[in-house]
């Protein structure tokens, strides 16, 4: 019996075949490619590939994924932050470790375990705060506590005009 070309995952996305995720990173490339200074390789094709197949692991809108990589790090992959974050996603030691059980920051400069790591940590926050992106992506830049508070003064007023249909 062949094997389905595409599956239903839980969030309801569809997992997609190698090529068509290599196509889909050709997508993303040549929307990225021109951002970037002319002098810079940093978004080659096989990078794209792997932030493609990250995202689609965890369940993450491709535009958010490539969005994240590109304000977090410009695409590089050796990037490093001001309090210790590392990579392509800017993964804190700290949470690379509860988050992903990644014992070393070294590690973090691997583009496949920094981007997977990053979008698992950011699944679960899509997860905690109802998949409401932006209170997601404050508590992935921000930490949970930050986005905890935003939710506990009311700010969550988007999402109560959002939610009503």
């Amino acid at each position: 019996m062949a094997t389905p070309a595409w599956a239903p995952t839980v969030s309801g996305m569809e997992a997609r075949g190698a090529e068509a995720q290599w196509e889909d990173a050709q997508f993303f490339v040549r929307q990225y490619r021109p951002l970037l200074r002319q002098d810079s390789l940093r978004l080659t094709d096989s990078l794209a590939y792997l932030v493609v197949q990250a995202a689609d692991r965890h369940a993450i809108e491709r535009r958010v994924a490539f969005g994240l990589v590109w304000t977090e790090s410009r695409f590089k992959v050796d990037a490093r932050g001001k309090v210790g974050d590392a990579g392509l996603v800017q993964v804190l030691p700290s949470t690379a470790r509860l988050a992903c059980g990644i014992r070393t920051q070294r590690e973090l400069y691997d583009p496949a375990t920094n981007l997977d790591c990053g979008f698992r940590f950011y699944a679960q926050m899509l997860e905690r705060y109802g998949a409401v992106d932006w209170l997601a992506l404050v508590a992935y830049n921000r930490g949970p506590r930050i986005a905890d508070s935003i939710r506990a003064e009311g700010r969550g007023y988007p999402e109560q005009i959002l939610a009503v249909r």
